[in-house]
């Protein structure tokens, strides 16, 4: 009865306008309502499901058996209810229907689960934010996209479900069920129109205003309208209202409608946001509705055909137009020239405003020395356009050749692989998630740009150690002036609370630091659970280590880990998480003074132990799905660029019922030298060398890389402990001093000053403000 009052409260808020066409617009509006209402997710905070599917998540992709199983275990979920939504097509990656997208998955747990609003909104800005400029621009896809989702999950998922139960009974309200449902999902255009229409109302309001909003903002706009945004039935009422006020328009096919307000600008000019251009001949798929209301014969197929041809050569045109503009009035330093860069955000207003402005003294003189320099500029960008031609070339045939190698390995016999895709380019990107774990399907554009912007710094070109996705720090150093030194640039990346906890990793764990341990302990004791810092303001790698952390750690691990009795392992995969960034300030601190300081690179290489390591930090799921069919397509992603970095991390958990194990390898790449840290033990009954050879041959036949286990100068390292419990301290020893350049002296190592010392970190990190 509550649920169903609640319900009615919603339904009343009816729109305005359609109501006097359709006479039963609230008994349709309120069965919405009502089918919503029965998920039952309103009970379970947010945060708690995605982070659930984030666990299961692996480069935008969700195992459908995970997400069965995440909504099983949740005890308040009506599962006939969850099931009829998590059946549409809408929510999987492709026609195979074994993963669902991870985003889509995300924003419906935003929809329909419970939390506070704020947070809600907080998380929704991560998901639309430009991650360079940590704002949300107007105009861009990825708020388009979103938008676009959130409208279509909350008015033609329903509706579809609704549709497929036959709720309603008499003629009259059926059809008139059928005309709104027509209105919602047969044009694919009228959301992403309606998304432009949407933005502008509430989140940018007015042209003359910045045209984007950083997190203060955002979360100003979303409490002044309600938190709109993220209850479905508000989104319901405002996109009935815009298709049936733009009926005409929506009943039209995609490719006949006429172009939207919203792509042309105040000088007449025709706006190049690609995301319009590529929307506007998109294929319509929305799920059996379209089959039901399409009643197009062939003839209008295919010219639709022809008509989504030319409107892709004119987008091409249109591109390649504004590209030109750009490359003409931006200097290549500037953030906002995305030349070569497949960034998503592209197309925000932003750049349009910059590229648009030209300097009016270079029209004084023929001769002036401001038109020789603009004279001089078109002259360099293009060249700098025909060697983009040439390298993109280059780069296309190297990434055929690593697809090639791939789809051999999947054809063997041995493997039978044939339900594999061949695209082993990322379908989706977590925005949880590091550019750096999404590698695949950016690699070629990384490393492209990367080169570019060398060149036009004039520096000597990246060796193999700096040409992959860890130095995309690299790519911030070509604007320099505004950083006054390393430190600063380095506190802008990363926060100067991560940054001084680094520096201060380096320094001996001494007493006062022990006894300042003592007193955080202490703390944690006391405490209900672990109290995470505000971390939505930090910079995004540290939001990353922050997310990760609090996924997967909790109160009594931290506190068992202390007393030595935790055999668990989350804590190395945090750890190494966290290695992970320091290798990555260390990194940028070394691109930043290379790139700034003349000379730095002969200074770098007299000093080898002073010059960071480029390094690949696996966790110990990997080891596992090495060996596991189901996931090879995985590591074969994962491994597509193992010859690009100096050394290999790589952890081994084995916790079975007869025999736990914990260990750890480490590959230095570039003479194939391997070393396995393993607890001194007398017999060994796992195959740890046949699974790293494994590792490497595929790695060598993916990147078409000369390889032989001949090769290999392999050895084992003994750790002098009576535990499995302490071979967790020695694993995340061992990955730390390879972070630091530093020996790994197993002599010294006392393990209950180290455990103390990498509590200390995970602490520290609680303490952040």
């Amino acid at each position: 009865m509550c649920c169903c009052a609640k319900a009615r409260k919603d339904g009343d808020v009816t729109i305005e306008g359609p109501e006097n066409r359709i006479r039963n617009i609230n008994r349709i509006l309120l069965e919405f309502v009502n089918e919503e209402s029965k998920i039952g997710l309103r009970e379970v905070p947010c945060i708690e499901m995605i982070e659930k599917v984030l666990l299961a998540s692996n480069k935008g992709e969700v195992p459908k058996r995970d997400i069965i199983q995440i909504y099983k275990s949740t005890e308040q979920v009506n599962q006939n209810s969850i099931k009829n939504f998590m059946i549409q097509d809408f929510f999987f990656v492709d026609t195979s229907r074994q993963k669902y997208d991870f985003n889509k998955i995300v924003l419906f747990n935003l929809l329909y689960s419970g939390g506070k609003e704020i947070e809600k909104a907080n998380f929704l800005f991560n998901v639309i934010e430009n991650t360079s400029s940590s704002a949300v621009h107007n105009h861009s896809q990825k708020l388009l996209n979103t938008l676009e989702n959130l409208t279509y999950i909350s008015c033609i998922v329903v509706g579809e479900i609704i549709n497929s139960v036959r709720r309603f009974q008499t003629d009259t309200e059926d059809s008139e069920f059928q005309e709104l449902l027509s209105l919602y999902s047969t044009n694919a255009n009228m959301l992403r129109e309606f998304g432009n229409h949407i933005a502008s109302i509430f989140l940018f309001p007015s042209s003359e205003d910045r045209q984007y909003l950083m997190r203060p903002d955002f979360i100003k706009k979303m409490e002044e309208s309600a938190y709109l945004l993220i209850k479905p039935h508000e989104i319901r009422k405002k996109y009935t209202e815009y298709v049936w006020q733009n009926k005409a328009r929506a009943l039209l096919p995609s490719k006949l409608m006429r172009r939207t307000t919203h792509g042309i600008r105040e000088n007449g000019e025709e706006s190049k946001n690609p995301s319009e251009i590529n929307d506007s001949i998109r294929q319509s798929a929305r799920g059996t509705l379209r089959k039901q209301f399409s009643g197009q014969n062939q003839k209008q197929q295919y010219s639709r055909q022809i008509s989504e041809a030319q409107l892709q050569n004119s987008a091409n045109q249109q591109k390649q137009l504004r590209q030109d503009k750009m490359d003409k009035y931006l200097p290549l330093q500037s953030p906002y020239n995305y030349s070569n860069n497949d960034n998503l955000d592209k197309s925000s207003d932003i750049s349009m405003a910059v590229y648009r402005y030209e300097d009016k003294s270079a029209q004084d003189s023929m001769s002036s020395p401001t038109n020789r320099q603009n004279k001089n500029k078109n002259n360099n960008a293009f060249q700098k356009q025909n060697y983009n031609q040439q390298y993109q070339q280059q780069q296309q045939q190297q990434l055929q050749k690593s697809q090639q190698n791939i789809n051999k390995y999947f054809d063997q016999p041995a493997l039978v692989q044939q339900n594999f895709s061949n695209q082993f380019t990322d379908k989706g990107h977590s925005p949880l998630l590091s550019p750096a774990t999404a590698k695949l399907g950016s690699e070629v554009d990384i490393e492209r740009d990367m080169k570019q912007r060398l060149k036009s710094l004039k520096l000597q070109g990246p060796s193999n150690r700096e040409s992959s996705e860890t130095q995309t720090s690299l790519l911030s150093t070509t604007n320099l002036r505004k950083y006054q030194n390393v430190q600063m640039y380095l506190k802008e990346m990363f926060g100067e609370q991560f940054v001084n906890m680094v520096a201060e990793m380096m320094e001996p764990f001494d007493a006062k630091k022990q006894s300042t341990l003592q007193m955080k302990l202490s703390d944690l004791r006391n405490s209900t659970k672990l109290e995470f810092p505000e971390y939505n303001a930090y910079p995004y790698h540290i939001r990353e280590v922050f997310e990760y952390y609090n996924a997967i750690l909790h109160k009594e691990d931290l506190l068992e880990f202390s007393k030595g009795k935790l055999f668990r392992d989350n804590i190395i995969n945090v750890y190494l998480k966290i290695l992970e960034k320091i290798n990555l300030v260390r990194q940028s601190q070394y691109n930043y003074q290379r790139a700034t300081t003349r000379n730095s690179v002969d200074i770098y290489s007299q000093n080898t132990s002073q010059t960071p390591q480029k390094i690949l930090y696996f966790n110990t799921y990997f080891s596992r799905k090495l060996n596991n069919e189901a996931y090879v397509k995985d590591c074969l992603n994962m491994l597509q660029n193992f010859f690009k970095f100096d050394q290999v991390i790589l952890p081994f958990f084995i916790d079975e019922e007869d025999d736990q194990r914990a260990l750890i390898v480490s590959v230095k790449v570039a003479n194939f030298q391997v070393d396995l840290y393993d607890r001194e033990r007398d017999e060994d009954n796992h195959d740890i060398s046949d699974t790293v050879l494994h590792l490497m041959d595929l790695s060598s036949r993916i990147q078409d890389v000369e390889f032989n286990e001949d090769q290999i100068d392999g050895g084992v390292e003994g750790v002098c402990v009576d535990r499995e419990e302490d071979m967790l301290v020695a694993i995340c020893y061992i990955a730390e001093q390879i972070t630091f350049n530093k020996p790994v002296d197993l002599e010294t190592f006392n393990v209950n000053l180290e455990r103390q010392r990498i509590l200390d970190v995970f602490l520290s990190l609680l303490q952040f403000k």
